[in-house]
Formats: C-alpha cells, sequence, structure tokens
C-alpha cells in the first residue's frame, strides 16, 4: 500500500478517489488528474454522468458541463433536471443574454438559461433570427409579425433570418412588398422579386 499516494486510481472496476493510500467511498465531488477534471460518487468517477453538475473545479464553485464524467471546456448549450443553460468555458454563464448554439440548434438564452417560452425575434452577431420555442427556426420562410431592433412589423424571414432588402414576399396571406426587410403596407405600384 502506498500512504503517500492521493488522486485517482484505477481498476478492473472503475476509477477512485485514493487518499493517502485507501479508496475514500464517501466521497463525492470533483477530481483532477493528468487527463482533467472528474465527476465522483461514492469515491468512483461516474463516466455515465452527461450533464450540468455543481461543484467545486479549479478552486471555483459553479455549475460545470460534465461530459462522460469529465468537465468539458467549450461553448455550448447542456442540461440537467432544472433545464438548458448556457456553458461558456465549461461552466454557466448567468451573466448572458442572447443566442447560443448547440449540435441540436440555436437557441435563446436569457441569463443562462434556454427560454424554450420564447417565441418572436432575437439577435446574434450574425444577424435577426425567428424562434419558436426557444429555437431558431432555420426552416421557416414567409413574411412574420413581431418585433426587430425595436421596431413592430412584419419582416421578410428566409431560412429563419430577417433579410433586410427589397423584395416582394409571400407569407399565408398573399404577396408583400418589403422595404428593408419589412412589410410597407403604404406601397401601391409594381414592384420586383427574384
Amino acid at each position: 500500500v502506498d500512504f503517500d499516494y492521493t488522486g485517482l486510481a484505477a481498476n478492473s472496476s472503475g476509477w477512485w478517489r485514493i487518499e493517502d493510500g485507501y479508496v475514500n467511498i464517501d466521497f463525492n465531488g470533483f477530481v483532477e488528474n493528468e487527463k482533467g477534471w472528474w465527476y465522483l460518487e461514492g469515491g468512483q468517477v461516474k463516466f455515465d454522468r452527461t450533464e450540468v453538475i455543481y461543484g467545486t473545479v479549479q478552486g471555483e464553485t459553479a455549475w460545470w458541463n460534465v461530459v462522460g464524467g469529465q468537465v468539458v471546456y467549450e461553448d455550448t448549450v447542456a442540461q440537467n433536471s432544472g433545464g438548458w443553460w448556457y456553458i461558456r468555458n465549461g461552466k454557466v454563464d448567468f451573466d448572458y443574454t442572447g443566442l447560443a448554439a448547440n449540435s441540436s440548434g440555436w437557441w435563446r438564452i436569457e441569463d443562462g438559461y434556454v427560454n424554450i417560452d420564447f417565441n418572436g425575434f432575437a439577435e446574434n452577431e450574425k444577424g435577426w433570427w425567428y424562434l419558436e420555442g426557444g429555437q431558431v427556426r432555420f426552416d421557416r420562410t414567409e413574411v412574420l409579425e413581431g418585433t426587430v431592433d425595436g421596431e413592430t412589423g412584419w419582416w421578410n424571414v428566409v431560412g429563419g433570418e430577417v433579410v433586410f432588402e427589397d423584395t416582394v414576399a409571400a407569407n399565408g396571406s398573399g404577396w408583400w412588398r418589403i422595404e428593408d426587410g419589412k412589410v410597407n403596407f403604404d406601397f401601391n405600384d409594381f414592384a420586383e422579386n427574384e
């Protein structure tokens, strides 16, 4: 027995928290080794855990993005039983409001939390986007009502994005004159589109 060793060690049953040579089966939390930070329950690394978990990593107590038992330092949107969260550099960023992406799409984030009740338009560095259920709807191409940059109107949406151009575009109620992305209800003349 190596009574001087404290850290993680493995056997055929998994990875374990060792303290002074002894397996601490009462340990719950995060531990670091040369491969990164890991989440443990009952002294064992929980490789089956993929969720946002509260604890202390590198001396900082926060909600951490755990994938396969390991803290993953990336920007994404991840979940736990409390909902979906915006992750910046591995932990929930409660100060962020805007749009953020994961492998399932783009999401409306408010104070770090995905607002799945959000319906309307939201902006990021790439432009203005139409959302339903908190998610950007890349499949929507039509004229839709809402507020963009503080202005309420009917907006030309193509592939989920508001397109700020002059054209003629359609929705279920007909074809509309679009000027700088918005329907001009006062227009009475000929107009063209592609």
